[in-house]
């Protein structure tokens, strides 16, 4: 498809393009050869990032916590000290609050992409598993896997910053933003960990769940998947105890998790061809489980709409899936191929209500749009192969979808 904007990938130290009110930059260029693919549809669960399953947690033993309080910076700064009013931004400044932006036509979208500097202070070497959004700041957040620590972007200034996690070698895997403070899964040492931005304060919280996996907020509390022990749980954040438990079995890798209108959650059982339900007011803790009619789909990551349908990258199948729970068994489900023929990953409801995912292997976004059940974009990425886009998140206030390109070591981002 056409780009509408300047191709980010041309630019091999700094680089700056006006998208809608503010003006974005990317860092000086991060290129990097793609590493190996991960496990196969056929053995979901094999993806042990890190190293090897690591063992039972201890449950709800007290935080550990580190001292280190590593304030990294970017760099290099992008941008001109005279692009915004006349002066130098600072690194650490917030976005502004400014008015909304106008909506892009769907003919106009395009990704833009930000290299992460290598060597990052804090963090090193960039791998950014999953990406995370402060709806409040519109400062970006990615868990930097490799080197256990978690990295910060700032669209207004093109400024990266990391802190290291408390736990080395934890590999942080998915993340999100509460409060201003930043929580992750490390999956490889059975944990959920915490990073203050505003001090560099580093807290873990060990759970009694086998590779913590994704998380989601809700009500203060939060839920997350644990992929190695076929667990989900709950951790609230205000006194830092965790429950856990059990889908039905250990190998239904446990992977995407999202909010619905009606206040559950909705995962996706990667090891299996199943859905589940989990009912956030049930005590104890209890999830349904929905089987899809084919046998072979293996459901990675999940989202679901304002009307509750339920969307999910059926990985094995290459399609996009819709479960809509509110139909008969026998007609709720239905599965559209991947447009470029590939396998689909990361997932999101975007700012305009549609849905946005990957296929990884055309190297592409694809828009999907539900009223007419039809693709109605596809969005290039910059590099060839670059590898998977393994979660987006969504800043509904900025009308942004932000992505993690691990293997390149990029976020990248689409304007609406």
């Amino acid at each position: 498809m056409a780009r509408s904007l300047q191709s980010f990938s041309a630019a091999k130290a700094a680089c700056a393009v006006l998208i809608g009110p503010l003006l974005l930059a990317c860092g000086s260029d991060g290129d990097a050869d793609p590493a190996a693919s991960q496990g196969s549809a056929s053995d979901p669960a094999s993806e042990q990032p890190g190293g090897g399953p690591a063992s039972g947690g201890p449950g709800n033993a007290p935080p550990v916590s580190s001292n280190e309080s590593t304030e990294g910076v970017d760099t290099e700064t992008p941008l001109d000290p005279g692009a915004v009013d006349g002066e130098a931004p600072n690194a650490g400044e917030t976005p502004n609050d400014g008015p909304p932006a106008a909506e892009t036509p769907l003919e106009d979208l395009a990704v833009v992409e930000f290299p992460i500097p290598e060597n990052l202070p804090g963090c090193g070497s960039p791998f950014p598993h999953d990406p995370a959004v402060d709806a409040a700041t519109g400062l970006v957040y990615y868990a930097g896997s490799d080197e256990s620590c978690i990295g910060q972007f700032n669209p207004e200034t093109g400024a990266f910053q990391a802190w290291p996690t408390a736990t080395p070698d934890s590999y942080p895997h998915g993340l999100v933003v509460s409060d201003g403070r930043v929580y992750f899964t490390g999956i490889d040492e059975n944990l959920i960990g915490s990073v203050d931005p505003a001090t560099g304060e580093a807290v873990d919280y060990p759970v009694a769940a086998e590779g913590p996996h994704t998380p989601a907020l809700h009500e203060g509390a939060l839920w997350f998947t644990a992929q190695r022990g076929g667990q989900f749980g709950r951790l609230d954040l205000a006194t830092g105890e965790a429950e856990v438990a059990s889908f039905s079995s250990g190998g239904t890798a446990p992977y995407g998790i999202w909010p619905a209108p009606d206040g559950s959650l909705w995962v996706a059982l990667f090891g299996t061809n199943r859905l589940a339900r989990i009912d956030t007011a049930a005590a104890p803790l209890s999830a349904e489980e929905f089987v899809l009619p084919q046998t072979d789909s293996r459901p990675r990551r999940i989202a679901v709409d304002a009307q509750g349908k339920v969307w999910f990258t059926d990985y094995a199948r290459s399609a996009l899936g819709l479960l809509d729970p509110s139909l008969p068994e026998g007609e709720r489900v239905k599965e559209f191929p991947t447009p470029g023929g590939g396998r689909p990953y990361g997932i999101a409801v975007g700012p305009d209500g549609r849905i946005w995912y990957n296929d990884q292997d055309a190297s592409e976004i694809v828009g999907f749009d539900q009223a007419t059940e039809s693709v109605v974009a596809r969005l290039d990425l910059e590099i060839e192969d670059p590898g998977p886009v393994r979660n987006i998140a969504v800043d509904q206030p900025r009308r942004r979808l932000w992505l993690a390109i691990s293997n390149v070591g990029r976020l990248a981002m689409i304007q609406f």
